[in-house]
């Protein structure tokens, strides 16, 4: 059974309950969020497909579909689950499956997250406060990706603000984009998040 046909479900790695009712009734409404102030976001989300799992320790996208951890998604508000499903989106648009595909998986994420994070906030999508846990910084903003992963193939990383949380890659740890913990072990792949 699917994770979104039930009401209810146990994180398998935590133990925790999610209420998968008030998940997808707060997805919706972060759908109405992104559909009524980012038209450009709608037609694109609409074009994936949304699936729950646990096999992401946040989100990730492997360019057809979305992936979004239930446990995680349950601590986000609405305003914050539209950025997550808009910064998944955004590795779609900007191609970085393929871009980053003969990358460094890690390095690559992060390049990647800088990428997406500085387009979002340059475009007033959300804050720089909102970035705090995630690869941010206002050097990074309008960057091309592969600026950043040639600054991460040199040796100098960009660190996250605070917290410190980059991509992690799809269920089955090959090409995804996705924004997870960067101690993640599960599905570090070659996403970008």
């Amino acid at each position: 059974m699917r994770l979104e046909d039930q009401d209810w479900v146990i994180n398998p790695n935590t133990g925790n309950k999610i209420n998968m009712k008030q998940q997808k009734t707060d997805v919706q409404l972060a759908l109405i969020y992104i559909d009524s102030r980012f038209p450009f976001f709608a037609s694109l989300v609409r074009r994936l497909t949304f699936m729950w799992s646990f096999q992401c320790e946040t989100a990730c996208t492997d360019g057809t579909r979305m992936l979004f951890n239930p446990e995680f998604m349950s601590k986000q508000s609405i305003r914050m689950k539209a950025f997550v499903i808009m910064h998944e989106v955004m590795h779609c648009a900007l191609d970085h499956l393929a871009r980053g595909k003969h990358h460094d998986p890690t390095k690559s994420n992060i390049a990647a997250d800088y990428e997406v994070n500085g387009l979002l906030v340059s475009d007033d999508i959300v804050t720089a406060d909102d970035m705090k846990p995630y690869y941010y910084d206002t050097k990074y903003e309008r960057v091309a990706y592969e600026v950043i992963y040639a600054q991460c193939e040199s040796g100098n990383p960009p660190k996250p603000q605070k917290g410190g949380q980059n991509g992690s890659g799809n269920q089955d740890n090959k090409n995804g984009n996705g924004s997870g913990n960067k101690d993640d072990k599960k599905g570090n792949g070659t996403g970008k998040s």
